[in-house]
């Protein structure tokens, strides 16, 4: 089992995209992977790209770091809202920023949040990004941190040696984004999910 922890700004429930994306997750991985949820005040400062901004680790108060779990997640998950700034990007991994686990950002106040995902199978948009962007937390551990090479394309594919890398949908020949992320997340092989769990059971707590 794989625990992560949502870190939500502002106070607004996600726990409709959450458990839409956990659910689709755990239909395709050979794991089981649940959340918890941390509900934070109000979005930090943002890192200014100049046309647009984005939540960073290093935007992180101590005082908010404090306050999240520093033993149970595998990985944290930032949602954060905004009004009124342009985002970046849709979401952005930045490696094992705090307590020495994965840090995901992801905004929420967008406006195709709560549109249908242009994957259909009635997934909205907002799920449709968490599980891409879990997806890369996943690749993240198992590449920086476990050693197994990312798969860039098809040709470059073993499955239970290398892992596929989300953003390459069509160098593995799909064009359909459900059918691919379907994929990619059975392409984490069973021993590759056992790595991860032990690799996040071996994570000592951060204080």
């Amino acid at each position: 089992m794989i625990t992560v922890e949502f870190v939500i700004y502002g106070g607004v429930h996600q726990d409709t995209q959450i458990n839409a994306a956990r659910e689709f997750v755990n239909a395709h991985m050979a794991t089981e992977v649940t959340s918890t949820v941390t509900y934070l005040g109000e979005t930090p400062a943002l890192t200014d790209y100049g046309t647009c901004s984005f939540l960073r680790p290093e935007n992180l108060p101590e005082s908010d770091i404090a306050l999240l779990n520093p033993r149970l997640p595998c990985a944290y998950i930032f949602m954060w809202q905004t009004p009124g700034v342009d985002v970046c990007w849709g979401g952005g991994n930045y490696g094992l920023a705090i307590n020495g686990r994965p840090f995901d950002s992801i905004p929420y106040n967008v406006w195709w949040w709560n549109t249908a995902s242009e994957w259909g199978h009635k997934l909205t948009s907002a799920a449709a990004i968490i599980i891409h962007e879990l997806h890369h937390t996943f690749e993240s551990i198992l590449h920086d941190i476990l050693g197994y090479p990312l798969a860039m394309s098809r040709s470059e594919h073993i499955y239970g040696t290398t892992v596929p890398h989300m953003d390459h949908l069509s160098d593995f020949d799909f064009t359909d984004h459900y059918e691919w992320s379907a994929w990619a997340y059975h392409e984490i092989s069973p021993e590759m999910c056992t790595a991860i769990e032990s690799f996040c059971g071996a994570i000592p707590p951060h204080h």
